[in-house]
């Protein structure tokens, strides 16, 4: 299985590559849905791909907000279908990365309320997701190439991992070689 160097490395050489692809399946003038693309791309190649179920480097790139990645890493065994399927892996950390956002929004605002500034906790908050909705619906070719980025990363991180393991003979391999001659 290949390290962090190895796929940070891809994750730059894919950028280009999947932006042609993406330029030839999704033809337009929407300069900023290419930009989503590219740029939820090389986040979650860097920050968001499957090795958060571990104590990688893209774990420790968040900081102290690694805390938000804490039960992900504690629930998710390791190049489960759960970290590392093709769709899956994605699909659960982009879902995983928006309720964590959303829990520290809502502990955040209900902080600020018990604070004295009493403006309603539910209300912001559900006036954020509003907007956050409307966002989305009025901005829908951007949104779904962000969408299409952050899931390409996580499937190319898993490719990754499938062919540095086909290539790559396991140590068990290479030790009964050794000791056979």
């Amino acid at each position: 299985m290949p390290g962090a160097p190895v796929h940070d490395a891809v994750t730059v050489a894919a950028v280009s590559f999947v932006n042609g692809v993406y330029w030839h399946i999704q033809p337009h003038e929407h300069v900023a849905a290419a930009l989503w693309f590219t740029g939820t791309f090389l986040f979650a190649g860097y920050a968001c791909a499957g090795d958060l179920d571990t104590n990688s480097r893209e774990y420790r790139a968040w900081g102290p907000l690694r805390v938000i990645w804490w039960p992900y890493r504690v629930l998710v065994p390791h190049r489960s279908w759960i970290s590392h399927g093709m769709i899956s892996g994605g699909l659960i950390r982009a879902l995983y990365l928006v309720a964590a956002i959303s829990v520290a929004v809502v502990v955040a605002v209900w902080g600020i309320d018990l604070l004295g500034q009493h403006f309603g906790p539910g209300t912001v908050t559900a006036g954020l997701w509003r907007h956050t909705a409307a966002a989305v619906r009025d901005h829908s070719i951007s949104a779904l190439a962000g969408f299409a980025g952050f899931m390409t990363a996580g499937a190319l991180h898993t490719l990754t991992d499938l062919v540095g393991s086909a290539v790559k003979p396991s140590r068990g391999r290479q030790r009964r070689r050794r000791s056979t001659t």
